[in-house]
């Protein structure tokens, strides 16, 4: 007996169920058309389906309304083409009926399926299934999640990623945890970051950082890097960082998400650790430019290695072109470093009782900074030498001086941004470490010494700093990698002489404050960075024997040659060439490079050029190089003592100008 055939129109699977439904809207399509009804009929009847598709699932299955909408729009779309004669009644625009229909019925299942699955994840500590989330963004989620789990094991169970959100430069992405109720904190979520960033197989130089938002303490944010945009160098903003007070902030460099990265200063004291060729040191420019920019900030300058922080900003004033320096006093010895801390603190001291009735003016309990009561920030270059040395001679003075402005000076404005080598102990005392509100590690080669800065299971690797100049920041909002921006010597040059010009003037009060010695600071930094042998302290032996060695001339062959600058303490037994010293119409800085060539080195101090080429005579040979269009002596360091002299690349520069013109 033959099967009946069932024309009922229940449920009979998505294929039947679909062309069921192509069936009923072709006939009313077609009974519209015979009708020559308007087709924008065919539009409004989509829309209103669509609203009730809205009132009855919107509250319910966010991805079953997307699937219904997208039936609505196909419906109506197809009826309207017909109805408007865009497309005619032919075997393709029904088989496209009949193929859209079955498609979209079959979606229906699917997207069941797949919201069970995703109720049963979250009993058992899955993902939500609350927000509007497109299938693959759902798959990351639990990507994540399983993740998570691996790593933490227990802990998080019941952990819920409720959404990955890409960035908007494509270099990395934000996913939202919800932490289970089970009181684990984000503490404990930090200390696993670099074995899950292991896990993920996230490239080397993208670690994965914390944000706690605002709001309920379970959930937080996993800052994801998935492209390591940071290993690059990033300069200087041609116009500048973009802040006019310390009050905002200030910026030094960019994110990963290539948001500026930036910290307080004016209540807060830094510390920046990293080793040497970290790019510590152009941070510090980078830093002076900024704040020497600010209209309400003064810049001093500690650097007890030779005074290189400062030199390239105060050539400009040395030679002339501008009436003050854009570092308001810079100290490259122990001895001027200590004159500078003495009247800092009695500075300090004197502003906390001369405008006790300024604050009560404003009604604040901080110094109120002005363009005319400014800041005063002071930025020392590995000053931890002088730290680690306390107890020893001058420098147990300088280090007691130190300790005492970041422990009494927040109020009067007067901070420090300290670098160092490294942040243990040893370098830096506990206590100063324990003071400081903004920290900042730059590479180094072990994880202790990135435990020092930020504590043991920081969830931050040292290995993830590959580039000179990149390092992480911790403040309030937690730990950031950031890429320095890279100032160059012209930009330098340019930004001091308007620093110079525009900065403020530190307030008579204050000034007074600071005595002889600060009345007095320009003509000693003048003679100090003038003259490199005033940078050598008489009591360091080791120092004076250097110099005597260095100074000594040595007969061999034709011509004199000094021991001990490649090796002090080892004679130079060789001849390298012949050398006599240079006539007035010969070219000196071409001579200078071939004396630096008969030496095999790549800097000149230029006592050395000048016994060499002048005769001795150092005024000659400046003069002489003046007017070959060279530039002045620097600051160089030679055979690990401090000098003034010149730079191969500077000289080369120079000839390569000259054979242009």
């Amino acid at each position: 007996m033959a099967k009946k055939v069932d024309w009922g129109l229940k449920s009979s699977g998505p294929v039947v169920n679909g062309l069921q439904a192509a069936l009923g809207l072709g006939a009313v399509t077609a009974v519209a058309d015979y009708a020559a009804i308007h087709p924008i009929w065919a539009l409004g009847a989509a829309a209103v389906g669509a609203g009730g598709t809205l009132l009855v699932r919107g509250m319910q299955s966010p991805n079953r309304v997307i699937a219904d909408l997208a039936r609505w729009a196909g419906a109506g779309g197809w009826s309207f083409s017909l109805l408007s004669g865009l497309a005619d009644w032919s075997v393709g625009s029904v088989a496209t009926l009949a193929g859209g229909a079955v498609l979209a019925s079959c979606l229906g299942p699917a997207i069941d399926r797949r919201e069970q699955a995703a109720a049963a994840a979250l009993a058992s500590g899955g993902i939500s299934s609350g927000g509007l989330m497109l299938g693959s963004t759902a798959r990351e989620c639990a990507q994540w999640q399983q993740a998570l789990v691996r790593v933490y094991g227990q802990v998080l169970r019941g952990v819920v990623v409720e959404n990955v959100r890409e960035w908007p430069n494509r270099y990395g992405k934000d996913v939202d945890v919800l932490l289970p109720a089970n009181g684990v904190t984000s503490d404990a979520l930090r200390r696993g970051l670099p074995g899950l960033a292991t896990v993920m197989d996230l490239p080397r130089g993208c670690p994965i950082e914390l944000v706690e938002p605002e709001g309920s303490r379970r959930r937080v944010v996993l800052r994801v890097a998935t492209v390591n945009r940071l290993n690059a160098d990033i300069p200087y903003p041609v116009d500048g960082a973009g802040v006019e007070s310390i009050l905002d902030g200030i910026p030094f460099g960019e994110h990963a998400d290539a948001s500026i990265a930036s910290a307080p200063i004016r209540e807060d004291s830094w510390l920046i650790v990293g080793k040497r060729g970290s790019g510590k040191t152009t941070l510090l420019h980078g830093l002076t430019a900024t704040i020497g920019s600010c209209r309400d900030a003064l810049v001093w300058h500690i650097d007890l290695n030779g005074g290189s922080l400062t030199q390239p900003w105060i050539e400009p004033w040395l030679r002339g072109e501008v009436a003050r320096p854009p570092v308001d006093w810079a100290a490259p010895t122990v001895d001027e470093a200590i004159l500078m801390m003495r009247a800092a603190v009695r500075m300090a001291k004197h502003r906390k009782v001369a405008y006790r009735g300024l604050k009560r003016k404003h009604n604040v309990s901080l110094l109120p900074i002005s363009p005319e009561l400014p800041a005063v920030e002071i930025i020392i270059d590995e000053g931890a030498e002088a730290l680690a040395a306390a107890g020893r001679g001058k420098v147990a003075e300088l280090a007691n001086l130190l300790a005492e402005i970041q422990r009494i000076a927040r109020d009067a404005a007067i901070n420090e941004v300290i670098s160092a080598l490294r942040g243990t102990s040893d370098l830096i005392p506990a206590a100063m470490t324990s003071q400081t509100g903004v920290s900042i590690c730059m590479r180094v080669e072990q994880d202790k010494e990135l435990a020092a800065v930020f504590g043991w299971h920081s969830g931050v690797d040292y290995r993830d700093l590959r580039r000179k100049g990149s390092g992480f920041v911790g403040t309030d909002r937690g730990i950031q990698q950031f890429q320095s921006w890279n100032i160059l010597p012209a930009q330098i040059e340019e930004i001091g002489m308007r620093i110079s010009r525009q900065r403020p003037d530190l307030d008579a009060a204050t000034a007074r404050a600071g005595g002889e010695e600060y009345a007095t600071r320009y003509e000693r930094m003048r003679e100090l960075f003038e003259d490199p042998d005033a940078l050598i302290d008489p009591a360091d032996s080791d120092s004076s024997a250097v110099l005597a060695r260095a100074a000594a001339p040595v007969e061999s062959g034709r011509w004199t040659v000094t021991a001990g600058w490649d090796d002090p303490g080892v004679r130079r037994e060789q001849v390298r060439g012949v050398l006599v010293p240079a006539r007035e119409d010969e070219d000196i800085v071409e001579r200078i490079i071939a004396l630096m060539d008969e030496r095999g080195e790549d800097r000149i101090p230029r006592e050395v050029a000048a016994r060499e080429l002048t005769g001795g005579d150092d005024e000659e040979l400046r003069r002489r190089v003046a007017e070959a269009g060279g530039p002045a002596p620097r600051s160089i360091r030679y055979q690990g003592l401090p000098a003034r002299g010149w730079y191969r690349r500077d000289l080369e520069a120079v000839r390569e100008v000259v054979s242009q013109a």
